[in-house]
C-alpha cells in the first residue's frame, strides 16, 4: 500500500456573524498575515491523502499558513509505503503543515485498518469533549453580549483573545 494521490484544496472558512472582533478593532490573529483585517479571512489548506487500496484521509493546516511547506509535504507523501510505516518518525518535512499530514496519514491507516484514529494514538480516553465560547478582541459591552449568548447557548467556558493592553480584569 502506498500514497498514490494527494490533493489540497486552498479554501475559505468563514466564522459566524458577531463572533471574532468588534467592529473598530481591526486585529487579524494572524501570525503568518498580519495584512488580514478579520481572523476569517485567512485561508487554510485541506489535504487528502489517497492510498492505491482506494482509501482516504483528510486534515487539515490553521489559518493562513504557507503554500510552500504544504507543497513540500505533499511531495514527501506521495508514493510513500505505507507498510512498516512509523508514526513517531514519518518522513516529512519539519514545518508548519506536517501536523495536517501526520492527521490526513492517520485517518488514512484508520480507514484502512478499519479502527478509529484513537485506536492508533493508544486507545479511547473520554466519551465526551468539552468545548467552550469562542471570541475574539471585544469591547467591554460586546464580551459581556456575547457572554451571556454563550451561557444562554449551554457553553460552560470563553475562550477570548485579547492583549495584554486591551482591559482586561
Amino acid at each position: 500500500m502506498i500514497v498514490s494521490k494527494v490533493e489540497v484544496w486552498k479554501v475559505v472558512v468563514p466564522c459566524k456573524p458577531d463572533t471574532i472582533n468588534s467592529p473598530g478593532i481591526e486585529d487579524s490573529l494572524q501570525r503568518h498575515d498580519p495584512s488580514l483585517k478579520s481572523f476569517d479571512q485567512g485561508h487554510k489548506w485541506i489535504i487528502r491523502l489517497h492510498a492505491d487500496s482506494g482509501h482516504a484521509g483528510v486534515g487539515e493546516t490553521g489559518r493562513s499558513e504557507d503554500e510552500a511547506p504544504v507543497q513540500a509535504c505533499a511531495k514527501a507523501v506521495l508514493g510513500l509505503s505505507l507498510k512498516n510505516l512509523s508514526f513517531n518518525r514519518l518522513p516529512l518535512p519539519s514545518n508548519d503543515a506536517t501536523y495536517a499530514f501526520e492527521v490526513a496519514l492517520l485517518d488514512l491507516m484508520g480507514k484502512i485498518l478499519q479502527i478509529p484514529v484513537h485506536q492508533l494514538l493508544g486507545g479511547k480516553v473520554r466519551d465526551l469533549v468539552p468545548v467552550d465560547y469562542w471570541m475574539g478582541r471585544c469591547t467591554t459591552e460586546d464580551t459581556a453580549r456575547r457572554a451571556g449568548r454563550a451561557r444562554e447557548s449551554g457553553f460552560h467556558g470563553i475562550k477570548i483573545k485579547c492583549t495584554a493592553d486591551d482591559p482586561v480584569y
